[in-house]
């Protein structure tokens, strides 16, 4: 081989190699652009994320309340079942005691009927005495 083609091969070669090199240096370039993009995302994540955090210890913090609040109102139902209960009950007390009244306006209307007959019985046998005319011996 001449010395002209080894030159050109090794020009060609030196180029290629500078070519490479510059292609390496700029994927270089842009991973390590790529890496520092990709930490401050990470880094916004971890924010978000300790936000969440409390966000989360937040809805703990109401979802014991609400627990709390819903045992407040399982005692308030077992109340309202005990107070309907004895509304039961008194209902049919009164509803006895009616029961009763209507029995004794019954028997007290019975009893104005037959006193009425009595009444009426007690005024015939009283008739009025009959009168002479003139007044009795003495």
């Amino acid at each position: 081989m001449t010395v002209e083609v080894i030159s050109v091969v090794v020009a060609i070669c030196a180029a290629a190699i500078a070519l490479l090199g510059g292609v390496g240096s700029l994927l270089a370039w842009a991973l390590r652009r790529m890496d520092t993009r990709f930490e401050k995302i990470v880094a916004r994540f971890d924010e978000v994320d300790a936000r969440f955090e409390k966000i989360d210890a937040r809805f703990d913090r109401v979802d014991t309340r609400f627990t709390k609040i819903d045992a407040r109102f399982d005692r308030v139902d077992t109340r309202f079942t005990k107070i309907d209960a004895r509304f039961d009950r008194v209902d049919t007390r009164f509803e006895k005691i009616e029961g009763d009244i209507s029995d004794i306006r019954k028997e007290t209307s019975d009893a104005r009927k037959d006193l009425s007959d009595v009444k009426m019985s007690v005024s015939r046998l009283e008739l009025a005495q009959p009168r002479l005319l003139l007044p009795p011996h003495r």
